[in-house]
Protein backbone atom coordinates (compact mmCIF):
# COMPACT_ATOMS: atom_id res chain seq x y z
CA UNK A 1 0.00 0.00 0.00
CA UNK A 2 1.35 3.40 -0.96
CA UNK A 3 1.93 5.93 1.79
CA UNK A 4 1.11 9.57 1.11
CA UNK A 5 2.86 12.26 3.14
CA UNK A 6 1.41 15.74 2.77
CA UNK A 7 2.94 19.04 3.74
CA UNK A 8 4.53 22.20 2.45
CA UNK A 9 8.06 23.56 2.51
CA UNK A 10 8.63 22.40 6.08
CA UNK A 11 7.80 18.81 5.17
CA UNK A 12 10.27 18.82 2.29
CA UNK A 13 12.90 20.45 4.49
CA UNK A 14 12.36 17.80 7.18
CA UNK A 15 12.94 14.93 4.80
CA UNK A 16 15.79 16.40 2.78
CA UNK A 17 17.86 18.43 5.19
CA UNK A 18 17.06 17.54 8.81
CA UNK A 19 17.34 20.18 11.53
CA UNK A 20 18.49 23.76 11.20
CA UNK A 21 22.12 23.99 12.27
CA UNK A 22 22.64 25.87 15.58
CA UNK A 23 25.17 28.15 13.89
CA UNK A 24 22.54 29.24 11.38
CA UNK A 25 20.07 29.91 14.16
CA UNK A 26 22.58 31.97 16.11
CA UNK A 27 23.56 33.98 13.04
CA UNK A 28 20.06 35.06 12.08
CA UNK A 29 19.10 35.75 15.68
CA UNK A 30 22.12 38.04 16.00
CA UNK A 31 21.42 39.79 12.68
CA UNK A 32 17.83 40.77 13.37
CA UNK A 33 17.76 44.54 13.11
CA UNK A 34 21.54 44.91 13.39
CA UNK A 35 23.59 46.71 10.79
CA UNK A 36 21.04 46.44 7.99
CA UNK A 37 21.17 50.18 7.34
CA UNK A 38 24.76 49.78 6.17
CA UNK A 39 23.79 47.29 3.47
CA UNK A 40 22.73 48.07 -0.05
CA UNK A 41 19.08 47.56 -0.93
CA UNK A 42 19.70 44.20 -2.65
CA UNK A 43 21.70 42.87 0.31
CA UNK A 44 19.07 44.09 2.77
CA UNK A 45 16.36 42.30 0.82
CA UNK A 46 18.39 39.08 0.88
CA UNK A 47 18.94 39.25 4.64
CA UNK A 48 15.27 40.01 5.31
CA UNK A 49 14.15 37.15 3.07
CA UNK A 50 16.58 34.71 4.69
CA UNK A 51 15.57 35.82 8.18
CA UNK A 52 11.88 35.34 7.37
CA UNK A 53 12.55 31.86 5.99
CA UNK A 54 14.62 31.01 9.04
CA UNK A 55 11.90 32.29 11.34
CA UNK A 56 9.42 30.01 9.60
CA UNK A 57 11.68 26.98 10.02
CA UNK A 58 12.45 27.83 13.66
CA UNK A 59 8.86 28.18 14.80
CA UNK A 60 7.54 25.65 17.28
CA UNK A 61 4.68 24.69 14.97
CA UNK A 62 7.06 24.03 12.09
CA UNK A 63 9.42 21.99 14.24
CA UNK A 64 6.44 19.92 15.39
CA UNK A 65 5.46 19.37 11.76
CA UNK A 66 9.01 18.28 10.94
CA UNK A 67 8.93 15.66 13.70
CA UNK A 68 5.55 14.35 12.56
CA UNK A 69 6.62 14.12 8.93
CA UNK A 70 9.71 12.15 9.87
CA UNK A 71 7.70 9.70 11.94
CA UNK A 72 5.02 9.18 9.27
CA UNK A 73 7.73 8.67 6.65
CA UNK A 74 8.95 5.78 8.81
CA UNK A 75 12.45 7.21 8.42
CA UNK A 76 12.47 6.25 4.73
CA UNK A 77 14.92 9.10 4.18
CA UNK A 78 17.55 8.60 6.85
CA UNK A 79 19.08 11.99 7.52
CA UNK A 80 21.44 12.96 10.31
CA UNK A 81 18.97 13.79 13.07
CA UNK A 82 17.89 12.37 16.40
CA UNK A 83 15.31 9.61 16.08
CA UNK A 84 14.45 6.33 17.83
CA UNK A 85 16.51 3.33 16.72
CA UNK A 86 14.79 -0.03 17.11
CA UNK A 87 16.84 -2.79 15.48
CA UNK A 88 20.45 -3.96 15.27
CA UNK A 89 20.69 -2.52 11.77
CA UNK A 90 19.23 0.81 12.94
CA UNK A 91 21.83 1.05 15.71
CA UNK A 92 24.78 -0.11 13.61
CA UNK A 93 23.87 2.50 10.99
CA UNK A 94 23.08 5.19 13.57
CA UNK A 95 23.42 8.79 12.33
CA UNK A 96 26.36 10.71 13.76
CA UNK A 97 24.03 12.89 15.85
CA UNK A 98 22.76 9.76 17.64
CA UNK A 99 26.05 7.92 18.21
CA UNK A 100 27.14 10.08 21.15
CA UNK A 101 23.83 9.41 22.90
CA UNK A 102 23.79 5.69 22.12
CA UNK A 103 27.20 5.53 23.78
CA UNK A 104 25.92 7.45 26.81
CA UNK A 105 23.59 4.65 27.93
CA UNK A 106 25.22 3.31 31.14
CA UNK A 107 24.95 -0.43 30.40
CA UNK A 108 26.36 0.05 26.89
CA UNK A 109 29.03 2.45 28.12
CA UNK A 110 30.23 0.10 30.87
CA UNK A 111 30.63 -2.73 28.36
CA UNK A 112 32.46 -0.36 26.02
CA UNK A 113 34.93 0.58 28.75
CA UNK A 114 35.48 -3.15 29.33
CA UNK A 115 36.24 -3.51 25.59
CA UNK A 116 33.22 -5.78 25.10
CA UNK A 117 31.66 -3.50 22.48
CA UNK A 118 33.12 -1.86 19.39
CA UNK A 119 31.70 1.57 20.19
CA UNK A 120 31.45 2.65 16.54
CA UNK A 121 35.24 2.54 16.16
CA UNK A 122 36.59 5.80 14.73
CA UNK A 123 33.11 7.33 14.37
CA UNK A 124 32.88 7.83 18.14
CA UNK A 125 35.19 10.03 20.21
CA UNK A 126 34.92 9.40 23.95
CA UNK A 127 35.42 12.84 25.47
CA UNK A 128 35.05 11.59 29.03
CA UNK A 129 36.77 8.21 29.31
CA UNK A 130 35.68 6.26 32.36
CA UNK A 131 32.68 8.51 33.11
CA UNK A 132 29.32 6.74 33.37
CA UNK A 133 25.81 7.82 34.39
CA UNK A 134 25.49 11.06 36.35
CA UNK A 135 29.21 11.73 35.86
CA UNK A 136 28.88 11.64 32.07
CA UNK A 137 27.91 14.80 30.17
CA UNK A 138 25.77 13.22 27.43
CA UNK A 139 23.90 11.11 29.99
CA UNK A 140 23.04 14.25 31.97
CA UNK A 141 21.78 15.95 28.79
CA UNK A 142 19.42 13.04 28.08
CA UNK A 143 18.18 12.63 31.66
CA UNK A 144 17.87 16.31 32.53
CA UNK A 145 14.39 16.82 34.02
CA UNK A 146 13.24 13.26 33.23
CA UNK A 147 11.06 11.76 35.97
CA UNK A 148 12.50 8.50 37.36
CA UNK A 149 10.65 6.12 39.67
CA UNK A 150 12.73 4.35 42.31
CA UNK A 151 13.07 0.59 41.74
CA UNK A 152 12.29 -0.34 45.33
CA UNK A 153 9.45 0.97 47.53
CA UNK A 154 10.02 2.87 50.75
CA UNK A 155 9.08 1.63 54.23
CA UNK A 156 5.42 2.45 53.51
CA UNK A 157 5.39 0.43 50.31
CA UNK A 158 5.24 3.56 48.14
CA UNK A 159 7.43 4.10 45.10
CA UNK A 160 9.15 7.47 45.19
CA UNK A 161 10.15 9.45 42.14
CA UNK A 162 12.68 12.14 41.38
CA UNK A 163 13.78 14.30 38.45
CA UNK A 164 17.38 15.51 38.33
CA UNK A 165 18.35 18.76 36.69
CA UNK A 166 21.84 19.83 35.71
CA UNK A 167 23.33 23.03 34.35
CA UNK A 168 24.68 21.62 31.09
CA UNK A 169 27.07 23.93 29.28
CA UNK A 170 26.68 23.49 25.53
CA UNK A 171 29.38 23.75 22.92
CA UNK A 172 29.04 26.54 20.38
CA UNK A 173 27.86 24.21 17.61
CA UNK A 174 25.23 22.24 19.57
CA UNK A 175 21.65 22.81 20.66
CA UNK A 176 19.94 21.60 23.84
CA UNK A 177 17.92 18.43 23.51
CA UNK A 178 14.19 18.94 23.22
CA UNK A 179 11.84 16.80 25.29
CA UNK A 180 10.99 14.83 22.15
CA UNK A 181 14.71 14.27 21.51
CA UNK A 182 15.09 12.93 25.04
CA UNK A 183 12.16 10.54 24.56
CA UNK A 184 13.58 9.29 21.25
CA UNK A 185 16.96 8.62 22.88
CA UNK A 186 15.39 6.90 25.89
CA UNK A 187 13.39 4.69 23.54
CA UNK A 188 16.63 3.83 21.74
CA UNK A 189 18.32 2.98 25.04
CA UNK A 190 15.59 0.47 25.82
CA UNK A 191 16.07 -1.28 22.50
CA UNK A 192 19.86 -1.38 22.70
CA UNK A 193 19.74 -2.80 26.23
CA UNK A 194 17.45 -5.57 24.99
CA UNK A 195 19.68 -6.30 22.00
CA UNK A 196 22.88 -6.39 24.06
CA UNK A 197 21.31 -8.61 26.72
CA UNK A 198 20.52 -11.17 24.01
CA UNK A 199 24.29 -11.44 23.37
CA UNK A 200 23.88 -11.94 19.64
CA UNK A 201 24.93 -8.86 17.67
CA UNK A 202 27.02 -5.86 18.69
CA UNK A 203 24.70 -2.91 17.98
CA UNK A 204 27.69 -0.53 18.06
CA UNK A 205 29.78 -2.39 15.48
CA UNK A 206 30.27 -0.80 12.07
CA UNK A 207 31.40 -4.22 10.80
CA UNK A 208 28.33 -6.14 11.99
CA UNK A 209 30.33 -8.05 14.62
CA UNK A 210 28.75 -10.52 17.01
CA UNK A 211 28.92 -10.48 20.80
CA UNK A 212 30.71 -13.41 22.39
Amino acid sequence: MAQVISGGNAAVHALLYGDTHPGTMNFFESQRGQGLKHLKETARAFVHDAAERFGFMASEATQSLIRNVRRHANWAWHGDFIRPLHTVDDLQLAPLSMIRYVMAEPFTRTMYHSQQLAGYDEDYVDRQPGKVGDDHREYRMVMDGIVQVDETPDENGDYQWHADQWLNELDEDESPLSFNDQLDILETWGHQQRIISQRLKDPTSLRHASLE
